[in-house]
């Protein structure tokens, strides 16, 4: 993993500090670990995975953020303040609608995600291979948790060899871990 150097005056930096003030106090539900974690991780694997692209560096932003809206009291409007509207598209891409039932939201989700900007589409690979990765002890939601994955980057294209080769490697190991 590349070293990291924070300049206070980068979207980078501010990414940081409002994940972890919006994060704050949230923990992961089934493994108890500082939610703030999550998003870092993700940001890591953009980074190691993701310097060939010139838009690494905000992908790294979006990776950070990329639950504010969906998890916390962060809003659009503060998003808009502090971030181009790049980074602000995709982090409403990767924001599911809640006011939805379960079925109708992952519909939707989905087509957002597709019709989305290719960052928001990498950050959900990246996230979605957090995730599977991490501690899930209730072994239905697992599975659920599996399927619905496989499902959502099924149809997610982007024109990189990168993210295709992730994409196809996170779907055999999702397929994996159901066959088991």
């Amino acid at each position: 993993i590349m070293p990291v150097t924070i300049d206070r005056d980068t979207p980078f930096s501010q990414a940081i500090v409002h994940a972890f003030h919006a994060h704050h106090g949230q923990y992961r539900h089934y493994s108890k670990q500082q939610y703030v974690h999550h998003v870092i991780r993700v940001s890591e694997h953009i980074n190691e995975h993701y310097q060939h692209r010139d838009d690494v560096n905000e992908l790294r932003v979006i990776a950070l953020l990329h639950d504010v809206l969906e998890d916390t009291w962060m809003t659009e409007d503060k998003l808009q303040a502090e971030y181009d509207d790049d980074i602000v598209d995709a982090v409403k891409a990767l924001t599911h609608n809640k006011s939805l039932s379960r079925s109708e939201r992952q519909e939707a989700y989905q087509s957002q995600l597709i019709n989305g900007p290719a960052a928001a589409k990498i950050v959900k690979l990246a996230d979605i291979y957090d995730n599977t990765f991490d501690v899930m002890p209730d072994e239905d939601r697992y599975q659920r948790y599996l399927n619905d994955s496989q499902g959502l980057l099924e149809p997610l294209e982007v024109d990189d060899p990168v993210f295709s080769e992730q994409k196809q490697a996170l779907l055999d190991e999702l397929q994996t871990r159901q066959d088991t």
